[in-house]
């Protein structure tokens, strides 16, 4: 079943993936879910990990050079959400994000 494949690669039960019920969509739906390139194909499944996992990603990237590695990402998403942001990379992130918007405003 996917979801066990999909909990042991990723320690989540939200796959957001459902069944594709008519064997000629099957195909279809494969293709357009894996034709995006590198984070595109993931915006289906933002919430997947954790709330705002894809801008803590993009931001990773942007300041180190490379994107977290999976493992850090199923340590953040496995806590809670004070937990998470008491995490010293991922409270410098928002705190990026704040600036950010004070600055906008």
């Amino acid at each position: 079943m996917i979801e066990d494949w999909w909990w042991k690669n990723y320690a989540s039960h939200k796959s957001k993936m459902g069944k594709v019920y008519k064997v000629k969509h099957q195909a279809w739906y494969l293709s357009g879910y894996l034709s995006g390139e590198g984070f595109e194909r993931y915006y289906f499944s933002k919430g997947l990990v954790f709330p705002g996992w894809i801008g803590f990603s993009q931001w990773i990237k942007k300041e180190f050079g490379a994107y977290p590695k999976r493992e850090k990402l199923v340590e953040l998403g496995r806590m809670k959400k004070e937990e998470r942001e008491e995490h010293a990379l991922f409270g410098i992130y928002l705190w990026e994000l704040g600036k950010q918007k004070r600055d906008k405003g």
